[in-house]
């Protein structure tokens, strides 16, 4: 009983080393093609830049401002006929109604500019997701055509998404400004009545007192 014979050890080492010098061939192969791939899958991403995620942003403040500024004039609007209605048109109570209704106004600004960051981020992740998807995907089949395509069709659908309108609610609360110098004005005005007297400017009747 004997073993293998010297020739047929160095045939077996023979195969061994081309074994070894194909895999690694192959696998070097496998990351050129991967980096090829990496490589349109960048690109095919390239127009989604920093600038394109701010334009993003600026397009939907322009999409969802309006909401805040039709309301701040509508607001304004029934300020001025609670403010009027009650007498302090030109008072101090309006001048501290108009600045409460100006921060409002800030603030439902900065809600719309706040939202348009947020929807520019989420875009951005999006982004990020499908390229991170498809690089695990050129892992998998180390085809670079495969990811080039998918890259593609992947960038133009989100290249195809617009800012949406969000509608924002009732932004503004002018209910009870100017209410509590109406109901002063008149309780005023109805005890000046009652006791004969008609004050000036109170608009609550004509009547006089007579004395003696």
């Amino acid at each position: 009983m004997g073993g293998k014979s010297s020739q047929s050890n160095s045939t077996d080492q023979s195969m061994g080393i081309i074994n070894a010098f194909v895999a690694q061939q192959q696998e070097a192969d496998r990351q050129s093609r991967i980096r090829q791939g990496m490589t349109r899958i960048d690109g095919a991403f390239g127009g989604f830049d920093d600038n394109y995620f701010r334009n993003f942003a600026t397009a939907n403040n322009e999409v969802n401002m309006p909401q805040v500024e039709e309301q701040y004039g509508d607001a304004q609007k029934d300020l001025t006929f609670k403010l009027a209605r009650a007498g302090t048109l030109n008072s101090s109570t309006a001048a501290n109604n108009t600045a409460d209704l100006a921060k409002q106004n800030a603030r439902a600004r900065a809600q719309v500019l706040q939202q348009g960051d947020q929807a520019a981020a989420n875009l951005r992740s999006r982004v990020a997701s499908e390229k991170d998807a498809l690089r695990q995907q050129l892992y998998a089949t180390s085809s670079p055509d495969m990811a080039t395509n998918a890259a593609l069709t992947a960038s133009k659908g989100i290249g195809q998404d617009q800012p949406s309108l969000s509608p924002l609610g009732q932004l503004f609360n002018v209910g009870v400004i100017g209410a509590g110098n109406f109901m002063q004005g008149y309780n005023t005005g109805t005890a000046y009545k009652n006791a004969g007297f008609s004050p000036s400017g109170a608009g609550f009747g004509n009547s006089s007192r007579t004395v003696g």
